[in-house]
């Protein structure tokens, strides 16, 4: 068995069990020292419709290091970059389909904390490269699948040279991200977050963590210009909380449980107070859906935070 951790839509248990479907023990973990940032073109978004060129909401979600300096959150002045996610185990055999749903990032293992068991262990997540570190990627894939006796002889009987092998490789690349995008997919800093992508994390931020993990979430996301937090940007997007367009998001295309989005429609708004002290009422599941221990939802959450 190896480790996995994730961030992302990979927070959803649906979401992950879809590409690995032995995945197992499920339990939340901290990674210190990096960051969210919203600076990938989503190709599976532009492919199922999820991303608006025109507005350039066309971003989905990868970590950074940082160093501990680094301000990620504009408001709160946060020092401490940290990403809450979820880290589950898979058999061996079913990191291929791991690695290939996650190939436009560079794996790496990393060490995480289990919040329950406050443990150190070492994983593997999947974290921001350049276009140039992803083409390499494709052309060492290419390489390792070809050159290979005796695959590797072509129809004269010699090895393939750089040059068919680079042919490869473009081929490869264009299947995967020409035929769709032909711009930058990594570095580019004026894309923003894809909404349907950007709450959908949220909502399984909130079912594995409650307040703390969609708290983390908003503070400690940057968008691709590297400063914007999160938090700071869905100030101006008023319409990604609405409880009525949220609640209508069953559209998604990586099949999250439907009853998520009941938990974002006729919720009582919080009031603003010290820290993260918010009014709420008892959860009343037939309206709420899903909530925390406390009934506190997620619309009632996103609200408190940046309102």
């Amino acid at each position: 068995m190896i480790s996995i951790f994730g961030y992302g839509s990979l927070m959803n248990v649906v979401s992950a069990k879809r590409t690995m479907p032995n995945a197992t023990n499920f339990r939340p973990g901290e990674l210190c020292g990096y960051t969210r940032c919203y600076n990938l073109v989503s190709i599976s978004g532009i492919k199922s419709g999820l991303v608006n060129l025109d507005t350039k909401e066309m971003a989905a979600l990868s970590i950074r290091k940082v160093d501990n300096s680094t301000v990620i959150d504009d408001e709160t002045n946060d020092i401490s970059p940290r990403v809450s996610g979820i880290i589950f185990d898979i058999p061996e055999d079913e990191s291929i389909p791991y690695f290939e749903r996650e190939h436009r990032y560079k794996p790496v293992q990393i060490n995480v904390t289990e919040s329950e068991s406050h443990r150190v262990i070492n994983v593997w997540s999947i974290i921001e490269q350049t276009d140039a570190e992803y083409k390499t990627s494709i052309l060492n894939s290419v390489s390792q699948q070809l050159i290979t006796p005796p695959e590797s002889e072509n129809s004269s009987g010699q090895c393939l040279n750089n040059e068919e092998l680079v042919i490869f490789a473009q081929t490869e690349y264009n299947n995967r991200v020409g035929q769709y995008y032909q711009g930058q997919l990594w570095g580019r800093n004026d894309i923003y977050p894809m909404p349907k992508y950007c709450i959908s994390c949220l909502l399984a931020a909130f079912d594995l963590g409650g307040v703390d993990y969609v708290v983390n979430m908003l503070e400690h996301t940057l968008l691709a210009d590297g400063h914007t937090s999160l938090h700071v940007y869905l100030k101006d997007k008023v319409s990604y909380i609405d409880p009525c367009t949220l609640g209508s998001m069953t559209d998604l295309p990586n099949c999250y449980d439907p009853r998520l989005y009941e938990s974002l429609t006729q919720d009582k708004l919080m009031t603003r107070e010290e820290g993260l002290d918010i009014q709420h009422s008892e959860p009343d599941h037939t309206v709420h859906g899903i909530a925390d221990k406390n009934g506190i939802t997620l619309y009632s959450i996103i609200h408190r935070v940046i309102v």
